[in-house]
């Protein structure tokens, strides 16, 4: 499937090379980590190569294409035993036309709406690390569509082929080669944002393949205080044996910049069946140290443990090149004791 995708890509560019003039940026992303976590004698290096090939025709208007892969390499410690792996897969492959008031893209892709940022009820495909300045994502194989009525309102299409496994907050796996198929309408109006979303896929479950209905909705309020919620719901087929046969998810947060600069980001989730509920709150702090540096804090709390988990990251960014250490500590299930250093390079 991967192979169909980057033939392809390569006779759309060599075709479009013989007939226009064209665009083509070529561009390289590094990325170096080292972890210790001196709790577990545990300690790793890991290093990601990310080269990426972006195309836009001058002649066919509105047709553009990126090709990019993700080569990491890492070691492992744990005491005495060493473990050395290398991961290098497709990282984006799709082709986009873009003529207002519609867009379409056909590939591998990144898909991601909603408000929140460290607590996502709609992070329904993608799992980001709120505190990732490249903001790294797997991406779906699909086919998006868009289509913009007016400046306010707009709907997505899309279709998904399925991987085996997981992807975003999914409860249950998806079975390999399956087609998943959703949308989204949003509309914005001054000061207030909305959307509400839906997706259907099949679930694998004890060797049982059974449906999901998922919807989701989004507000968001920009003010002098930005307010916003998410909620999603999953339900499964009513005539299986799936325990709970539904599950939700539901966030309310609120950010505001104070006069000295500094960022202030604070969120709360529940999630819910019918037979149980968990309560999650997490606390960002963003503060600028001058033009290049950077100082942030993130906390989490599990309610029902009361299992923390608390991040503090320095980071210096130039335009090409970003430097920065973190320490991590947690407690519980949350356990965590590690100081890791990094350090990007994009050209």
């Amino acid at each position: 499937m991967r192979i169909y995708w980057l033939w392809i890509f390569i006779c759309i560019l060599l075709f479009s090379n013989a007939l226009v003039a064209e665009e083509v940026e070529l561009s390289n992303s590094y990325q170096l980590r080292t972890e210790v976590d001196w709790k577990n004698s545990a300690k790793s290096i890991n290093f990601v190569w990310q080269p990426e090939l972006s195309y836009k025709s001058d002649l066919i208007c509105g047709f553009a294409s990126e090709l990019s892969m993700y080569n990491r390499f890492s070691i492992d410690s744990i005491g005495q035993q060493l473990k050395a792996d290398q991961d290098f897969k497709l990282h984006r492959l799709w082709l986009r036309y873009e003529s207002f008031p519609l867009e379409v893209r056909l590939g591998r892709q990144r898909i991601n709406f909603g408000t929140a940022r460290l607590i996502r009820s709609l992070d329904w495909f993608e799992k980001l690390d709120p505190l990732d300045a490249n903001e790294h994502s797997q991406g779906v194989d699909a086919l998006l569509g868009k289509a913009y009525f007016d400046s306010q309102t707009g709907i997505w299409l899309w279709g998904i082929r399925s991987q085996k496994g997981y992807k975003g907050n999914e409860i249950y796996p998806s079975p390999s080669a399956k087609t998943e198929w959703g949308g989204r309408w949003e509309s914005s109006f001054p000061q207030l944002e909305s959307g509400f979303s839906f997706h259907n896929r099949k679930v694998g479950i004890d060797s049982t393949q059974v449906s999901e209905y998922r919807g989701g909705l989004d507000l968001r309020y920009d003010g002098a205080v930005g307010l916003w919620m998410e909620n999603s719901l999953s339900v499964y087929d009513s005539d299986t044996s799936v325990e709970p046969d539904y599950h939700g998810t539901a966030t309310v947060g609120l950010d505001f910049t104070f006069t000295c600069s500094l960022y202030l980001l604070c969120e709360s989730a529940l999630s819910y069946n019918e037979q149980d509920y968990k309560a999650h709150s997490a606390l960002l702090l963003d503060l600028p140290l001058g033009l290049l540096d950077k100082l942030s804090s993130l906390s989490i709390i599990a309610w029902d443990t009361h299992d923390m988990a608390h991040t503090l990251m320095w980071r210096r960014s130039y335009d090409q090149f970003g430097l920065e250490a973190r320490i991590n500590y947690g407690t519980g299930q949350l356990k965590r004791h590690s100081l890791s250093l990094g350090m990007d390079y994009h050209f």
